[in-house]
């Protein structure tokens, strides 16, 4: 049940910040020429976002917040920025392998790379 709630809460992710830099990305090129300055900033926000999303909650992003889902390390009792970052790189160039991997696995290249894993939490 978990790797179902792992694709979820990253749809959820995805669209929230995906709604997010679009909007911002659009008052920016309200009174502009070209929206290609709103696209470059939608798209730079977009990218940011997504790769500190999980940062949001403590080692969890707004998605694993609504299932109770968060991350861990599997090498200390904290987790860095690095390590929340890294995990998220390869997420968006890879997502139909990254799914594949969740489904059959239960951790993503960026889990392995990271060193980190996805479990139930207690949110306080």
């Amino acid at each position: 049940m978990i790797k179902i709630m792992r694709i979820v809460a990253g749809f959820i992710d995805f669209f929230i910040i995906l709604f997010i830099s679009t909007m911002i990305g659009y008052v920016f090129s309200i009174g502009q020429d070209t929206e290609i300055f709103g696209i470059c900033i939608s798209l730079t926000l977009f990218f940011t976002l997504f790769l500190l999303k999980d940062t949001v909650f403590k080692n969890a992003s707004i998605g694993k917040k609504i299932f109770n889902i968060s991350i861990k390390s599997n090498v200390s009792s904290k987790i860095n920025l690095k390590s929340l970052v890294i995990r998220n790189i390869f997420l968006l160039p890879l997502l139909t392998l990254e799914i594949l991997m969740i489904l059959y696995g239960n951790r993503r290249i960026g889990d392995i790379l990271a060193k980190t894993s996805v479990t139930y939490s207690e949110f306080k």
